[in-house]
């Protein structure tokens, strides 16, 4: 399941382009291991995540894209939270379509 699908967000890392997929399998772990049961809560907790967290779900989104799990030891934070915001944003945008209309 490598290389570049529509909803991938390219991000690039450590001088590499990695590609973050939010699957069901990828949103289950960072549902569970973040403890909620609705995408409210789920917007809440990131917001309020510490770095171990935010490197987690980093590591959950490149999973599925990458032939080797990158290692995000050195995630810069303030980098990395509007990535996660647009990586989200993309994958719920179909269920808004219209909304705003």
């Amino acid at each position: 399941m490598t290389g570049f699908q529509r909803g991938d967000y390219i991000f690039n890392y450590q001088g590499r382009s990695l590609y973050l997929r939010l699957t069901l399998g990828a949103l289950a772990e960072i549902c569970a291991r973040l403890n909620v049961k609705n995408i409210f809560e789920l917007s809440k907790r990131i917001r309020d995540a510490d770095r171990d967290n935010i490197v987690f779900i980093f590591r959950a989104l490149s999973r599925p894209a990458q032939h080797e799990e990158p290692d995000f030891s050195d995630l810069n934070l303030h980098e990395a939270m509007p990535v996660l915001a647009d990586v989200f944003e993309t994958a719920f945008a179909p269920l808004n379509a219209g909304e705003d209309k």
